[in-house]
């Protein structure tokens, strides 16, 4: 991956980051009949994949229709103009699968996912006004916990919804950045055996938080706190512009809505100790009042 610098509009650029390490699964097929060699295989079923069938996308290596980028491994936001560009022949997303429940033989089990939280560290520190992260959910929607990471050891809490990547809702369209996307069996599932293309249509989303533009990021900590779901995470960005709903830029900064302890008490203003500032673009972040 490489840093990159796209104008989406006269008002906002975006700089693509170059992800040094946290990309633990290839979950983007160039090669059908190396199926197996040009994505990651597991030895637990539920693990494989993006999602708990073992599906995955594809390049144009293996057909054009639904690819979700070419054998470059470039993909464009169809939202903001931003330009990605992942690794098919490498780890290239960070895949978090929470807690199934099931249930076996009448009994409730619960079987833990392969990770519910990842780092993704910068290849080069950055200062920015926003974060973008491109990915999609599987399964149902995910509520993800998003942490920046500075580099003087301070951090800071947001939170985005990875849609499901069938989703259909008006939300869900909204914050798509790629659409029409096909899916390719990794292992036999109920779709038919390995290398199958399912005929349904999937999406890439983007969701983003507003960040501290008088520090430096050094790394994005992504935490799924939905049970059931699967999240893979593909791309970053920053852009110098602020966020106004987690999508579209805005000129002026947003405002805050509440402030809550956290006990979940609404309060007039900033506590001692930890607050909860929500802010009116949806955004939830915990600041520290000495």
């Amino acid at each position: 991956m490489f840093g990159m610098s796209v104008a989406a509009s006269a008002q906002q650029t975006f700089t693509h980051i170059t992800i040094k390490s946290g990309f633990n699964q290839d979950v983007i097929c160039e090669d059908k009949d190396r199926i197996t060699e040009t994505t990651t295989q597991s030895d637990a079923p539920d693990l494989q994949g993006i999602d708990g069938s073992g599906f995955a996308f594809f390049t144009t290596g293996v057909q054009t229709q639904g690819a979700m980028c070419g054998d470059d491994g470039l993909f464009k936001s169809s939202r903001t103009g931003a330009t990605f560009k992942v690794m098919p022949t490498q780890l290239n997303a960070l895949v978090l699968k929470g807690t199934k429940k099931t249930t076996v033989a009448g009994n409730s089990v619960i079987i833990p996912g392969s990770a519910v939280r990842g780092e993704l560290v910068f290849e080069t520190p950055i200062k920015a006004k926003s974060i973008y992260v491109v990915g999609t959910s599987a399964d149902g929607d995910s509520q993800i916990k998003v942490t920046i990471n500075y580099t003087d050891n301070t951090t800071a809490d947001g939170s985005i919804t990875m849609y499901d990547w069938g989703s259909s809702s008006s939300d869900a369209n909204q914050a798509a950045v790629v659409t029409n996307l096909g899916r390719i069996a990794t292992k036999k599932n109920w779709a038919g055996d390995a290398g199958n293309i399912d005929a349904y249509i999937f999406k890439l989303y983007e969701s983003a938080v507003n960040t501290d533009n008088t520090k430096t990021i050094k790394s994005v900590t992504v935490e799924q706190t939905s049970d059931d779901r699967s999240v893979a995470i593909f791309a970053v960005s920053t852009s110098n512009d602020i966020v106004a709903n987690g999508i579209d830029e805005v000129e002026t900064p947003v405002a805050v809505a509440a402030y809550y302890t956290l006990d979940g008490v609404r309060v007039a203003e900033p506590v001692r100790g930890v607050t909860i500032v929500k802010y009116t673009n949806g955004v939830t972040r915990k600041i520290v009042k000495k």
